[in-house]
């Protein structure tokens, strides 16, 4: 099996080694205080958590996406660069934002794994500089089977090709903690909390663990897959997860619980199995 999570993933060793080569942009995608705190060296801050769409039809799908693109030339993000993704650990605002550049065809951007920890427990230092981004004009290059809209999913609930991921909390899954017009899941869908992808430092677990976790679970390599959560983060830290392993087939529904739930035309199980 190819190693896609080598492709993908750095250890802070290696990143270290790597600090200071042209072309390398490094991004903190953590909220402002814990950047001004104190930050990788030379990294520029870029949170997108709070930049959701709950409208994926075509027309404000469009747009989000245009100012999601803005936004990276406006934190010095291009093509060109390789870049290195990072959170307080490997959790939802780095995956969202590499799934993000992922869409947009950027095949250089990796995720420093276990983040600022596993950064600070190998004993690397933290700056307190901050640095300012120099603005660039991002070409995006999108590729629309990284993403789905409700349509989309619908159109695929009970094929048998497809599976769906729920990727939130149990009680979430279950309708019992709800955050939109109406609790529940979509139909089919099979409920992983993303958290299952992580080990106890908040790094992404080996290979063999992630893939007993996603194939016992029915979630097979040939399948078409649909990850979701309540925002789009914890549906594209499933996503991650899957890209790691290879799965050829992977979307990230964009719109998430809070658009389905709150469509009350769409479907929805409220009493699914959570095992």
């Amino acid at each position: 099996m190819k190693d896609y999570a080598s492709q993908i993933l750095i250890a802070p060793a290696e990143l270290r080694g790597l600090l200071g080569t042209p072309g390398l942009q490094l991004i903190d995608c953590r909220p402002t205080e814990a950047y001004v705190t104190g930050h990788l060296p030379g990294a520029v801050h870029a949170d997108l958590y709070g930049l959701n769409l709950c409208d994926s039809d075509p027309a404000p799908l469009k747009a989000f996406l245009w100012m999601i693109a803005y936004l990276f030339g406006i934190k010095g993000i291009d093509q060109a660069q390789n870049i290195v993704l990072y959170d307080e650990t490997t959790d939802w605002r780095v995956a969202r934002t590499w799934w993000l550049l992922d869409y947009f065809g950027h095949d250089r951007a990796r995720i420093l794994n276990g983040g600022v920890r596993a950064w600070t427990a190998a004993g690397l230092p933290l700056s307190g500089e901050p640095v300012a981004p120099v603005r660039t004009v991002f070409s995006p290059r999108p590729r629309p089977d990284r993403l789905a809209s409700y349509d989309e999913v619908l159109a695929r609930i009970g094929q048998p090709g497809t599976r769906v991921v729920d990727a939130r909390s149990r009680l979430e899954y279950l309708g019992q903690d709800v955050q939109a017009a109406r609790g529940g899941a979509i139909p089919g869908a099979v409920w992983i909390d993303y958290l299952q992808n992580l080990d106890e430092q908040g790094a992404f677990k080996p290979a063999a663990a992630l893939e007993s976790i996603y194939e016992g679970s029915g979630v097979r390599r040939e399948a078409e897959v649909i990850t979701y959560c309540q925002g789009g983060y914890r549906g594209a830290h499933s996503y991650l997860a899957l890209r790691l392993l290879g799965y050829p087939r992977v979307r990230n529904y964009i719109g998430a619980w809070k658009e389905w739930g709150d469509r009350l035309e769409l479907p929805i199980d409220v009493s699914p199995k959570a095992t």
